[in-house]
């Protein structure tokens, strides 16, 4: 009777120590599983990291990108415009000279260099403070070493950067070159409504300070004018002049400046009263 009632007391310590055996192997299995899943959760957030910020390699057409060497976001918030600009540029496209080195609004410029090829691109005048492109003026010819175009509508009396793009999309260095003057541009035509004789006053910017003409023009004939302005006072910003008193009362005109030097602005349209 007595080992009857020993033997469950033995099956039931081995039975313990085999439920505590298989317990603890389970849950090393367990926190292995969560181990690598964070492994693979990190492994896989570096990975994306590298995908949206890989590694700047040396490149020698471009030796300002050695600079730079991001491996995560929070190394790099943004790359330097010398950067920017360095991998526009082409080595094959080269830009040497600038003649002449300043002009005015719509004045013919020639660009010399090397492999501008022969299919017609753009020649870009960007802010040299900014990096901006502000465009860039019509092309009068286009060959392998020179480009002739005219300066575009941007500001006078500053400098800017001008940089050749290539038919197929390579861009060149860029060399300064000051525009002098711009395209002169109407703000405003006050009182509204003067009849043909009476005195208006116009605002705007870039009109010179030596007096130019005014001149009125039908919308359905453009080539030719009705009547010019006769002037009272001319600044850079500021124009007092009459209304022609040839032109028909109520009827609307296109409006145009022209400077001293020949630059012309836009139409400004002015309903003429009666």
């Amino acid at each position: 009777m007595r080992r009857f009632t020993k033997l469950p007391v033995l099956t039931v310590i081995v039975f313990l120590s085999v439920a505590v055996f298989v317990k603890a192997d389970v849950q090393k299995k367990q926190d292995e599983a969560i181990f690598l899943q964070k492994a693979a959760e990190t492994n896989e957030s570096v990975s994306s990291v590298d995908q949206e910020m890989p590694l700047i390699s040396d490149s020698p057409k471009n030796p300002l990108m050695r600079e730079v060497t991001p491996t995560t976001k929070q190394q790099v918030t943004s790359i330097p415009t010398s950067v920017k600009n360095a991998e526009s540029q082409s080595s094959s496209v080269r830009l040497d000279a600038v003649a002449p080195a300043s002009g005015k609004f719509e004045q013919e410029i020639t660009v010399r260099g090397s492999g501008f090829g022969t299919s017609s691109g753009q020649v870009w005048f960007y802010n040299s403070q900014s990096g901006l492109n502000l465009g860039g003026g019509p092309i009068t010819s286009w060959s392998e070493n020179e480009v002739k175009t005219k300066v575009p509508f941007v500001r006078g009396s500053n400098e800017y950067l001008i940089e050749v793009q290539t038919g197929s999309g390579a861009k060149s260095n860029r060399i300064a070159f000051k525009v002098t003057a711009g395209q002169p541009y109407f703000k405003t035509i006050s009182p509204s409504g003067v009849k043909p004789g009476g005195e208006i006053i116009i605002t705007g910017e870039e009109f010179g300070e030596s007096a130019g003409s005014i001149n009125f023009y039908k919308p359905e004939n453009i080539s030719s004018a009705s009547g010019g302005s006769v002037i009272y006072a001319w600044s850079d910003t500021e124009i007092r002049a009459n209304v022609p008193g040839i032109l028909v009362p109520n009827q609307e005109y296109g409006v145009q400046i022209v400077t001293a030097d020949g630059r012309q602005s836009s139409f400004k349209y002015y309903q003429v009263g009666n």
